[in-house]
């Protein structure tokens, strides 16, 4: 039996190390995605506290709300712009499709997204280096001057495939659903994971401790002490069994003898 119980424990072994191994890294990886998701949160939040549009890897998503660059762009297309820094406003080059906020005119405070028109040149009248741009729409007009340090982003692609998408989580009840709920699930998964871990700690080593590998020797050395153990066992008890017989008979006939002693008595 014993010789079993360790053979069973050596097979159980590499299954119960490959459990623990497994649990280890999937607790790290839901870790590590609970991090990346909670820098993201905050990123997004810190950026949209400090007055900024929130861009994620230096990449914004925008939503085409009017007509006035069809046909390139139409009514409830999103696009995927690059964020246009600093050093890379030089870089602007007549016919990208460039968004940004609108400096004067009577749309001043406006976020739009229309083509370059012209290069880069300094502009006399607001004394700043400037861009024209123009929707793509037949008769557009120019637009007033645009400073370079009011351009948010260069368009790289349009992507019509999440206009839906980008709809719903806009309003609150998608915010809900990307940010709320797999930040909860994704917490409630660590927390399992951590206290799975941390409550069974002691058992698992206990259970997952090799046995010690026998040599055939041994095995036999064991297999005969056992045997002899097991042989003196049952002498023991035969033994133990003959002694109570002998007792027994004794007691049967004192009880014998006294009971013919009490009917002579009686007879005389």
């Amino acid at each position: 039996m014993r010789l079993m119980k360790n053979k069973n424990n050596n097979q159980d072994a590499p299954i119960k190390t490959s459990k623990k191994i497994f649990n280890i890294v999937s607790t790290a990886i839901v870790s590590v995605v609970f991090v990346v998701v909670v820098c993201t949160c905050l990123s997004l939040i810190i950026q949209m506290a400090g007055g900024k549009k929130p861009s994620l890897f230096g990449y914004r998503f925008y939503y085409v709300l009017t007509d006035s660059m069809t046909p390139t762009l139409e009514v409830n297309d999103v696009i995927l712009s690059e964020t246009l820094k600093p050093e890379e406003v030089n870089d602007l080059k007549v016919g990208d499709i460039v968004t940004f906020e609108v400096a004067y005119g009577d749309l001043k405070g406006l976020t739009i997204t229309h083509r370059v028109a012209s290069p880069v040149y300094f502009d006399e009248t607001h004394n700043k280096l400037c861009i024209k741009t123009q929707g793509d729409k037949l008769g557009a007009p120019i637009d007033e001057p645009v400073p370079v340090e009011n351009v948010q982003a260069v368009m790289v692609k349009k992507v019509n495939a999440l206009s839906s998408f980008y709809r719903f989580f806009s309003s609150r009840v998608g915010l809900i659903a990307v940010v709320v709920v797999p930040f909860a699930i994704m917490m409630g998964i660590l927390i399992f994971r951590l206290i799975t871990i941390v409550k069974k700690p002691e058992k698992e080593e206990i259970e997952e401790t090799p046995t010690p590998t026998l040599t055939p020797e041994e095995i036999a050395k064991r297999a005969v002490e056992e045997y002899i153990a097991i042989e003196a066992k049952k002498k023991e008890i035969a033994e133990r069994a003959v002694q109570e017989y002998i007792e027994a008979q004794k007691q049967q006939e004192q009880s014998e003898q006294t009971t013919d002693d009490i009917e002579n008595n009686e007879n005389e």
